[in-house]
């Protein structure tokens, strides 16, 4: 779903690298986002998402 909206923000086909980059790498950053949730369930999901994706791009800044 995410590569597609990509696609179609982009002009470019669904199954090109950067839809389906940017869709599975959002895919992940939730997945784990929901994980820690899961082990600290008074945590605040949104703030874990936010977190997720923080800590992505000052690993990819680095």
């Amino acid at each position: 779903m995410i590569a597609d909206h990509v696609a179609t923000a982009r002009g470019v086909d669904p199954t090109a690298l950067e839809p389906l980059l940017i869709g599975r790498v959002s895919l992940a950053l939730a997945v784990t986002a929901y994980d820690q949730w899961l082990d600290h369930p008074d945590s605040d999901l949104l703030a874990l998402l936010d977190a997720s994706l923080v800590t992505l791009r000052a690993h990819l800044d680095g």
